[in-house]
């Protein structure tokens, strides 16, 4: 998930898990703050500033009001004005996006609708049917409009950054550039310290993979080739898949001992390190722009190549550095009555009691 849709995640997630009780009047008629022409909906705000107070209360099983007042830590804000500040900027980040997409001309179509309804048919399934989905929607105190306006959210995010890219904000130059900025390549010669059930071998296993790694090395000190090393005694089923190696930036999902040695190779380099799942002699190769179209191991999982998804990631950069420059222009201004009443409410409706200590719990 790219940093944009993280702001707005949150909220999704409130559908799902927070148990917030349906109020018959809303409490969310006026904005609860303003950029410029933006307008921050309350409702936005109060599920981000929501989640956050159930999150702490849950954790701290304490009521709200017992710790609001407290630091966070050293040098910041309260607990309360710390949720705020943040709420108020996930929120109104989220409004500005709305408003950028409506200053380039952007519109949702027909298509993109029925997307967001097919992933509410989704949801629907998963919960088993639409009475029990549209129950678990009201429990969260919010009506189903404002749980698809924020999958609209999310499909404005992605218009946005196709706009951006139009535009050209990632160029096959820029692609280029941040590639030999950020990522390698690397290949590793994999032995062992596990058997195919994932179970930790023996002491006698260990100090054998482990031998066998320090030989290999001498090998290749000696002058043998790495591949021919590799393909005889390598143990990553990924280095048969892919033999011209991994193309990796410090985000992928890899170990992170195989990580930190990664990147303090220089080109042609190698070098043997204890990772979780064994011996890593892992070496270095140059970057080459045919490794663009490399598959990319990161959090999006294996669906986009490298290229891509530093494509993604420069137009979201562009997309975010649009919205810092609207929020530096236009002062946010916050209607207190309606931040006070928010925060009312929430306490009205979600009264926190904190769990009972078990017997043992209690005796220590």
């Amino acid at each position: 998930m790219n940093f944009v849709k993280k702001t707005l995640a949150l909220a999704l997630a409130l559908v799902l898990a927070l148990s917030l009780t349906a109020c018959s009047s809303s409490p969310f008629k006026n904005p609860v703050a303003s950029l410029g022409e933006t307008s921050v909906p309350s409702e936005d705000f109060y599920y981000y500033y929501a989640s956050m107070v159930t999150s702490f209360v849950q954790q701290r099983n304490l009521p709200f009001d017992s710790f609001k007042d407290e630091t966070m830590e050293e040098g910041s804000g309260t607990y309360e004005e710390e949720i705020v500040n943040y709420a108020l900027d996930l929120a109104s980040t989220q409004a500005v996006i709305n408003t950028l997409f409506d200053q380039r001309g952007l519109k949702l179509t027909e298509e993109d609708e029925a997307d967001i309804e097919a992933e509410i048919n989704q949801y629907i399934s998963l919960y088993g049917g639409e009475l029990a989905f549209a129950a678990a929607v009201e429990q969260a105190g919010m009506s189903l409009d404002y749980f698809r306006e924020n999958l609209r959210a999310y499909r404005r995010i992605d218009l946005l950054n196709e706009s951006l890219a139009a535009e050209g904000a990632a160029t096959d130059e820029a692609i280029w550039e941040a590639a030999q900025e950020s990522f390698i390549r690397v290949k590793h010669i994999l032995i062992k310290t596990s058997d195919d059930s994932g179970a930790t071998l023996d002491e006698a296993g260990i100090t054998a993979a482990m031998n066998q790694a320090n030989d290999l090395v001498a090998r290749l000190d000696a002058g043998e080739d790495f591949d021919a090393l590799m393909k005889e005694y390598g143990q990553d089923p990924g280095m048969v898949a892919t033999p011209d190696g991994y193309v990796i930036d410090q985000n992928v999902a890899f170990d992170t001992a195989f990580l930190a040695t990664s990147f303090t190779l220089d080109v042609d380099e190698y070098e043997l390190v204890l990772g979780s799942h064994g011996y890593h002699i892992i070496k270095r190769f140059p970057l080459r722009q045919q490794d663009l179209e490399a598959t990319y191991y990161g959090y999006t999982g294996t669906a986009d190549t490298v290229g891509n998804t530093i494509a993604t990631t420069l137009t979201e950069d562009q997309l975010i550095a649009a919205i810092e420059a609207y929020k530096e222009e236009n002062e946010l201004v916050i209607d207190e009555d309606v931040l006070a009443s928010l925060k009312q409410h929430y306490a009205k409706e979600n009264p926190f009691t904190p769990a009972e200590e078990s017997g043992e719990e209690a005796a220590e």
